[in-house]
């Protein structure tokens, strides 16, 4: 696993204990997750995250192993192009601060993850 893909994984799991472990809003907190991520995968791959979305990336012939689960959370991270990242953060600031107000921390973050994995 390379430098950048290990990059993306402490991203997602600072990410995680953020928004499991404080009273920040967790819709902010994925957001600046997300831009971090991508801006990372970018800059450690010097543009070309192929890579990263390869070790990363939901595979779905990988069903039932580990590592596929892994992917299962950290492709929610990945993002093919800057437009990309916007459409879906956008997105989640409509639809996320709106449920946000209705369900705690750690509701939403499995909604997501449920909305992650269909």
């Amino acid at each position: 696993m390379d430098g950048a893909s290990i990059a993306v994984i402490a991203v997602v799991v600072v990410t995680f204990a953020i928004v499991l472990f404080t009273r920040y809003n967790s819709v902010i907190v994925l957001a600046l997750g997300m831009i971090a991520a991508y801006i990372l995968s970018f800059i450690l791959t010097d543009g070309n995250m192929f890579s990263v979305w390869t070790e990363l990336g939901y595979n779905t012939a990988d069903i039932g192993t580990a590592e596929n689960f892994l992917t299962i959370i950290t492709s929610s991270f990945l993002h093919k192009n800057i437009w990309h990242l916007l459409s879906n953060i956008v997105f989640l600031l409509l639809i996320g601060l709106s449920m946000k107000r209705r369900v705690s921390n750690l509701k939403f973050l499995l909604i997501v993850l449920i909305g992650d994995i269909s």
